[in-house]
Parts: C-alpha cells; structure tokens; sequence
C-alpha cells in the first residue's frame, strides 16, 4: 500500500542516517539514556539566586543582564559576568516558569552537544574514529561531570564548551581549507575560510561571556595549529598568525573592561588576608596538591561532593610539588618521544590542554574558591587525549596494533561503570535534602548544615531544621542569615522569646540586615513592648522612610501606644 512504501522508505532513510552518523547516534542516546533521570531533580543550592529569584531572568531584562552583575537581580553583588548565560535561563524561565524540567532538559542536551563536538573536533585533527568516539563516550559518561550538568546553576559550564568547542572546530577546519554546506528545503548555505575565521572570533567571544574561565581555551588555538603543522593535511596558515593575535589583544581589551567598567566588587581575592590570598607561591604550592587530588578523582571517581575544599600547603618545595613536577616530566617526555617516534603529539597536546584550561581556576590569580568537580569539565578532555596518548605509544613500542576486542570490551566496561556512577550521582542530586545528607558526610560546613536546615523548613520538618540551624551556628556563629532562618523556625513553633533572641543576634552580627527588622518590630508590638519596637523602627524607617512597609508598622506602633 502507499502508506506502506512511505514507511519502508522512512525506515531505510533513518538507516541511512544511522549508518552514516552512527557514532553522533551512540553518543546522544547514550548521554540521554544516563542523564534522563535527571529531568525531575529540584533547582536548589545557589539557583536561587541565579535562577528562580532572579527579577532578570524572570523579567526577561536583556539590557540588565548584560550590564550588571550575574545574580543582581537576586539583590546580591558578585564579580560573576555571565550574561548569556543568565540569558538562557531567562529563555528557559519564559518557557518552563519554575519547572525544573527544562533547566534540566537544556543541560543534558547542551552536555551532549559537546560530546558531539569534541568527536568532530578530534577527528577534524586526524585522530582514528574509534578513538575519538571512545573519548568523547568516556566525557559524555564521566562521574565528575554531574556537578556541571545536574547542577542548572552550573550551566555556564557546558555553554561555554559548547561554543567553545564548537569555534576550535571550525578554526580546524579553515586551517584545512574546509568549508561547511548544507540546505534546507530551498534554503542552501556554504560557508567558506573566511567565514568560518568570522565564526571562530564570534564563537569564542561567545563562550567568553557563557563563563569567564573561557579565556582558557585562547592556548588551545596555537596548539591546534601546531597539531596541524604535525600532520600531512595542507594547512593554510596565511590567517592563523593574525587571528591567534587578535584573539589574544581582544582578550586583553576584555581583561581591562573586566578590571574597571564590568568590576562589581572592591577585589576577587576571597581569601585576602590569609597565607593563601597574600602570597602567589602559597597558591602555587597548593595547586600542586589540587592537581593531583583532580587526577585521583578522574583515575578513580568515587567520593564525589559539592562543598570540595583542602588544606592550604605553605611550602612550594613540599612533596606535592615535587611530584607534580616528577608526573608531568615524565609525561612530557613521553609526548617527545611519541613525537619522535610515531610523529604524532597526542600526550602533549593532551597536556597542554589539561593544563591550559585549568589556567584560569588554578588559583595564581586567587577567585572565589581552592577547587571545584565542575572545573574539570573542559580540562578533563585533556586527561582523556593523554591517556589515549600514552596508551597508543605503548602499542606501538611493542610493534602491535590495538588488540580489536581487548579495546571493545574494556571500552563498554569502562562506559558502563561510568553510567551507573552518573546515574548514581543523578540520584544524590535529586532533592536538597538528599544532597545536602549526602555532602555532609564528606564536608562538615556552616553553609551545608544552614542549606539543609531550610531544606527541611520547606518540608515543614521544624524540629530538624531547628537542630541543623544550631550546628551550623556552633561550625561557624559569622552568619546573620543562619540566625534569622532559626528565628523564623522558632516562629513556625510559635516560640516567640527564642525568636526575639535569635532577631537581636541578627542585627549585632550586621545592623543592616533589614529583613529581621519588620519582623523583630511586630514581635516586640506582640509582646507590648513599645520601647523595644520603637528603638528598631526608627532605624528602619530612616533607611526606608516612603517604604509601605514602615507606614505599615507605624500604623501598628500607634495602635500599641493608644492601648
């Protein structure tokens, strides 16, 4: 029948396809099959702030978004600069609301997008099929990168290597000579070199503004034109000088714009005054430490958390250092001989990847943090061209191809374990409280215990929300936020003396905290006592005079005073 011929010559179409692009095919239902379970886990941690109480995202403000600070429609001040970041979730925001869904459904397919383009990236560097489908399987799969994909907030991530990756491919393939064709019904476009050289520009600037760590991928340029040089592929290397240089004197444009009109904060060093953020040999030292504690986690995932922190080492000539310096020597000069003996550079193409795009968070210019799972969302990818590197020139020094079936097997072994781990992951990131339990049997932190205090506030587990805001406030008695969440416990329990003491800890701890203030005045108004609640409303009412708010409790206040 005619429905039948149309649906044979479906079928043998999507075949085709299959057939054609079956590696892209594995690669995306695979990572959707592994990160589906992620799609109905809750927004929690800081997508407060980024997200769901942000006036920018929820008001769609594009000219706010990209003028003023990431959360600062969520009344904070960061040094974050992420607008299109902050703007794909005002799209998400305009199609999902507060759906987790959809953040979720964005991350994974962006997670997956990058696979993808890291399969078309190393193959575009002549790198055998199979292996470059085993590492970008092995990306796509890896434990370590929940944090980046589960977490929405953490979007910034894969949009940034998303574009990222997405410029590196097309400068490869200008550098070939290559140009781009595709149709759609009537509509045709071929994109030529000096197209793609264009793109490439736009294409990095773009993952710039996603995530500031971007500016790590700039030394990812000159070491794919190199790679190419390394191959037997004509290269046109007329443009790929200029635009290496107008890259790198734009990201110094950027550099300035970020040190004075795009700066929101007096400094970013979070850790001034201490041994780690007064001295550059300190952050030195101690990113030694950090990069093998990052290498022991992407050789053996397991023990993964949020909150992931580590002692400061205050001598550079510690054994961290030394061995660090022994790894990578013997790494290095591995590279040289791969490059000598097989004249292929993958083990130091590998490294220099892992080590440039670590760059930017590897302390020497201090930020907001020592360490983070989610930073080596990128630089992993180097780990894994590394590992493909040296396990290549092992071959070959025996004089013996790839064992066929060894390599298969131990590829979907190694898969495998990587996806019931994720999945796992999935699993820890589905609800705050599950999360946070979780976290805490790794890292005991104020902020961990407060989170989990409120988590368990919204599920009106009063009592145990009341036991985690008082060990958060034992770890660490500097935060006025943590008081006010136990006053209002206190509330919820109708405790009202306790309520009262924990609202007077608040305004020690910060006399500006203007939320205890409403509060902290009409509890006093509900326990007549009107020399108390006058004294609080007078400096309410002089930071907010016009305020409905202050009419409102003056009207209260006067109606005390008459009885």
């Amino acid at each position: 029948t005619p429905l039948q011929v149309l649906y044979f010559h479906q079928m043998r179409a999507f075949l085709t396809f299959v057939q054609k692009h079956f590696y892209l095919c594995i690669l995306f239902c695979v990572g959707f099959l592994v990160y589906a379970p992620s799609l109905t886990n809750q927004l929690f941690w800081d997508d407060e702030q980024f997200i769901y109480n942000n006036s920018y995202v929820k008001n769609f403000e594009v000219i706010k978004i990209f003028t003023e600070n990431t959360i600062a429609g969520a009344g904070e001040v960061s040094n974050y600069y992420r607008p299109l970041t902050t703007l794909s979730f005002a799209i998400d925001y305009q199609l999902w609301g507060v759906n987790p869904v959809g953040y979720h459904l964005t991350n994974t397919l962006l997670h997956i997008g990058v696979a993808i383009l890291l399969f078309l990236l190393l193959q575009s560097l002549s790198m055998r099929k199979k292996a470059a489908g085993a590492i970008s399987l092995f990306f796509l799969l890896h434990p370590i990168q929940t944090e980046a994909v589960v977490y929405a907030n953490s979007r910034g991530d894969s949009l940034y290597a998303f574009f990222a990756l997405l410029g590196l491919l097309l400068f490869s393939k200008a550098l070939q000579n290559s140009s781009f064709k595709g149709s759609l019904y009537n509509l045709s476009v071929t994109l030529t070199t000096p197209h793609l050289l264009v793109l490439t520009v736009l294409l990095f600037w773009v993952s710039v503004l996603s995530k500031e760590i971007a500016v790590g991928i700039l030394l990812l340029y000159p070491c794919i034109y190199l790679l190419h040089k390394f191959t037997k592929k004509r290269v046109s290397s007329g443009f790929g000088l200029p635009l290496m240089a107008l890259l790198g004197m734009s990201t110094g444009i950027y550099a300035v714009l970020r040190a004075t009109v795009l700066r929101f904060q007096d400094t970013t060093n979070f850790f001034l005054g201490t041994p780690y953020g007064d001295s550059i040999v300190v952050r030195i030292a101690t990113f030694a430490k950090v990069l093998l504690i990052y290498l022991s986690l992407l050789l053996i995932p397991v023990q993964l958390h949020m909150e992931r922190t580590t002692a400061i080492v205050l001598n550079i000539f510690s054994g961290y250092t030394a061995a660090v310096i022994l790894l990578f020597t013997i790494v290095i000069t591995l590279g040289i001989l791969e490059l000598r003996k097989k004249h292929t550079v993958w083990i130091l193409f590998g490294t220099f990847w892992f080590l440039g795009t670590l760059g930017p968070v590897s302390g020497i210019f201090p930020i907001n943090d020592i360490m983070y799972e989610h930073w080596l969302y990128v630089p992993s990818i180097g780990f894994f061209i590394v590992c493909y590197g040296l396990l290549d020139l092992f071959f070959f020094l025996r004089k013996s191809g790839w064992p066929e079936k060894i390599t298969l097997y131990s590829t979907i072994f190694i898969a495998s374990l990587y996806a019931i781990l994720t999945i796992r992951q999935n699993y820890l990131w589905a609800n705050p409280i599950r999360f946070y339990s979780y976290t805490l049997t790794h890292q005991e932190t104020a902020r961990l215990r407060n989170n989990l205090a409120m988590a368990y506030a919204d599920t009106g587990n009063i009592d145990a929300a009341i036991g985690n805001y008082k060990k958060a406030i034992e770890l660490s008695d500097v935060y006025p936020q943590t008081h006010y969440n136990l006053a209002r416990s206190y509330l919820a329990k109708n405790e009202r003396q306790l309520a009262l003491q924990e609202l007077e800890i608040v305004i020690a701890l910060e006399p500006h905290f203007d939320l205890a203030y409403p509060l902290l005045i009409q509890l006093y108004i509900l326990e007549s006592d009107r020399e108390s609640a006058e004294k609080h409303f007078a400096l309410f009412s002089s930071r907010y005079p016009e305020s409905d708010l202050t009419q409102q409790l003056r009207k209260k206040l006067d109606t005390l005073t008459n009885q």
